[in-house]
């Protein structure tokens, strides 16, 4: 078992931007739109707000993507802890991880 932990900044790609010079990762395509993670959203700005209650639920497909793009072994099975305050709220994230 191996732990890991990914960044949770994400904002929308705007075209024509190169990352490769910066040792960027990349665009990710979700949900039919282009989005940055991480190091490549601070570059650009205008992150999406990380402290309200719906974010984990609206973007945790598009973190698990990030992650497991970046892991360099194989992967079997993917556990993600929920903290003691969202516990009523883990089915939402069982099913948001699931899209």
């Amino acid at each position: 078992m191996r732990f890991f932990k990914f960044p949770t900044l994400v904002t929308q790609a705007r075209g024509g931007l190169d990352f490769g010079e910066h040792s960027g990762r990349g665009e990710i395509i979700w949900s039919g739109e282009s989005w940055l993670v991480g190091e490549e959203a601070v570059r650009v700005g205008k992150v999406r707000d990380t402290t309200t209650n719906e974010f984990l639920k609206k973007y945790l497909s598009l973190l698990l993507g990030r992650a497991l793009l970046d892991v360099e072994y194989e992967v079997d099975e993917v556990v993600m802890a929920v903290s003691l305050y969202d516990w009523h709220r883990r089915n939402d994230f069982r099913q948001a991880a699931e899209k």
